[in-house]
């Protein structure tokens, strides 16, 4: 004989014995988690706020963050210390590769993640694929080679 099924046994019920779901099993409740607070990253500031930071500034300072070799990386902008991929302007990144680099000192020096600087540094470099293409297939000597090499030519002209 069947019973009258309640809420609290309506996800299974007796027959002759045997074990039926009449009812699927109510799926666990989620916890609602709140989204992470965005970390602003430090910039430096500018001895003179008048002064404009220049291309070889920029330059100059990617290198001496990828000249490191525990701060530079391959295949990504960006890694924490877990050596996930981050954004390279995040306060987590410790390694960058020589784009991220370029990305972080230029928005470290001018609070600006658009900088105009960044195209004019790209620019000198041959672009952002050959420097990509340099950073991930030749390796970390052969950035800060072409990095010197066109501050080199910088402080000749």
């Amino acid at each position: 004989m069947l019973k009258d099924i309640t809420k609290e046994d309506a996800a299974l019920v007796t027959l002759s014995g045997e074990v039926f779901s009449v009812l699927p099993a109510p799926a666990p409740r989620l916890k609602r988690v709140a989204p992470p607070k965005l970390l602003v990253p430090a910039r430096v500031k500018r001895t003179n706020p008048e002064a404009k930071p220049t291309a070889y500034q920029v330059l100059k300072g990617a290198r001496d963050i990828i000249a490191d070799p525990k701060r530079w990386t391959r295949g990504a902008m960006a890694r924490n210390k877990q050596g996930s991929t981050v954004c390279c302007h995040s306060a987590s990144a410790v390694q960058f590769c020589a784009m991220g680099a370029i990305l972080k000192t230029a928005r470290n020096l001018t609070g600006d993640r658009s900088s105009p600087i960044v195209t004019e540094v790209l620019l000198q470099l041959g672009g952002c694929r050959s420097l990509t293409r340099l950073n991930d297939n030749n390796g970390r000597e052969a950035v800060l080679s072409h990095f010197n090499l066109q501050l080199e030519k910088t402080d000749a002209a």
